[in-house]
């Protein structure tokens, strides 16, 4: 007859011989790692540990800075939305309802990418990427433009202005968040 299997050790139960484990953490952001250690009576060197700030755990680089994405776009509902769920990725984000503020805002805190609508009251949106593609201060930052336009050739013509990528709304949210990270990996390339 066949030995039952020997059930799973239990916290307290120090009778079979443990191996001490490393714990390697990454995360891009600061965050806190909770660690719940029982002293083994065969390697006191292990403690309960309290609550640490992962930066104090000498196993992770958190200093990068988080990305950021200019929206400049006119509907503050689609501009809320995708400050939102862009928010919810990581991202800091900055909104622009005019060209003009977009531009400034784009020169102000050179983001990793500007979303832009065409669509915008005080200029065209082909004009706004345009400016952004011929100053010097902004020309490396991608642009993806989210349009409704359905003139044929609105994707030329966004192409010839510089955009790196034209998305036609309505638009999969989830693709555009590999778009975004694409365009700025793309960017960020030696």
């Amino acid at each position: 007859m066949a030995k039952p299997a020997k059930p799973a050790p239990r916290w307290g139960d120090f009778s079979t011989t443990y191996t001490p484990v490393a714990l390697t953490v990454a995360k891009t952001q600061p965050s806190v790692v909770w660690i719940a250690l029982r002293t083994i009576p065969s390697f006191p060197d292990v403690a309960i540990m309290q609550q640490t700030p992962l930066e104090q755990i000498n196993c992770v680089d958190t200093t990068e800075p988080p990305r950021s994405v200019l929206i400049i776009e006119d509907d503050d509902a689609t501009a809320d939305v995708l400050s939102i769920r862009l928010s919810q990725q990581g991202f800091t984000t900055y909104k622009a309802h005019t060209g003009h503020d977009g531009l400034a805002l784009a020169s102000a805190h050179h983001p990793n990418l500007v979303l832009l609508d065409l669509g915008l009251p005080d200029t065209s949106g082909l004009a706004v990427c345009q400016q952004l593609v011929d100053d010097p201060a902004t020309c490396d930052i991608p642009i993806i433009i989210l349009s409704g336009m359905q003139r044929p050739d609105i994707i030329r013509h966004s192409r010839s202005a510089g955009c790196r990528y034209y998305v036609r709304k309505p638009y999969d949210p989830n693709a555009l968040l590999v778009l975004i990270d694409q365009a700025i990996e793309e960017t960020e390339l030696p």
